[in-house]
């Protein structure tokens, strides 16, 4: 009331009206902050919940901190009751954390914390250019970070399935016109998993001084028939006339490796990004 925006928790949180005119009772223990962000909106206080969530957000007087519970606590009670803990949206989390239970620590460490607590996973793949994240990377300004380490050729780690056994090994990783090509032997044992099974997983290690990252991703393998998309990659491989005299080698087979999901570690850092590949 005090900034102009009243809201009655009585009236228009526990006691409120659906979009369809009809009346309806909350539980006070149901009651969540997004419902009243709803409520803002719908005053036209906002000009959507999101809005009006980073307006609570960007405001001292309306952003009232809520006592949360401790969340080394929770993951032990998560624990015993047989669950899998998982730590959602971690960039929300302030770079700086002033806990009760920790004291201060940085973002970094509070996590490592819940990790040896038993932390089990955390989200990766977020949308937080809707929410009250306060950092400056979109999730393709993210994208374009991975992709830019994949230079014209390099080696990285590539499984394939072989009845109910993965099987991995080093292979020349081309990256042409935004696609991955994998050129390699016919007869190779691959080729037969492939052909078989096409789940495939790579993974391309990465380094930055004394710190080490990796890509990893899965999807699929293609074998390409097609003769002139063959003869393109050929023509930009250069180690290809080291193994295969032409295009029309029996003994030549060329791969195209459909990355489905990414999952990113940048080196010197403890969060992995996920995302999937349209």
């Amino acid at each position: 009331t005090e900034a102009g925006m009243p809201v009655s928790y009585e009236d228009e949180i526990l006691n409120y009206t659906d979009d369809k005119g009809n009346k309806k009772t909350r539980n006070p223990y149901e009651v969540q902050r997004k419902q009243i962000f709803e409520l803002m909106a719908k005053k036209e206080y906002a000009p959507s919940w999101d809005k009006a969530k980073l307006m609570v957000r960007d405001n001292p007087v309306l952003n009232v901190k809520r006592e949360k519970v401790n969340p080394t606590d929770a993951i032990g009670i998560i624990k015993k009751c047989g669950g899998i803990s998982v730590l959602a949206h971690p960039y929300l989390i302030d770079t700086q954390v002033d806990s009760k239970i920790m004291g201060q620590v940085s973002r970094e460490r509070y996590i490592d914390i819940l990790i040896e607590s038993g932390l089990d996973g955390i989200e990766s793949c977020y949308t937080y250019n809707k929410t009250t994240y306060k950092g400056t990377k979109s999730n393709e300004e993210i994208k374009k970070e991975v992709w830019a380490y994949f230079k014209d050729m390099q080696v990285i780690f590539l499984a394939t399935v072989e009845g109910d056994v993965p099987r991995v090994r080093p292979v020349t990783l081309i990256h042409y016109d935004k696609k991955m090509w994998v050129a390699t032997g016919s007869d190779d044992n691959k080729i037969k998993q492939i052909n078989a099974n096409n789940n495939i997983e790579f993974c391309l290690l990465l380094k930055a001084g004394e710190t080490s990252g990796y890509i990893r991703g899965s999807g699929i393998a293609e074998l390409i028939a097609d003769t002139k998309t063959r003869t393109l990659i050929a023509e930009n491989t250069p180690f290809f006339k080291e193994f295969w005299q032409d295009t029309n080698d029996p003994g030549y087979a060329l791969l195209r490796i459909h990355a489905r999901e990414i999952e990113y570690l940048k080196p010197g850092t403890l969060k992995v990004e996920r995302f999937s590949v349209a």
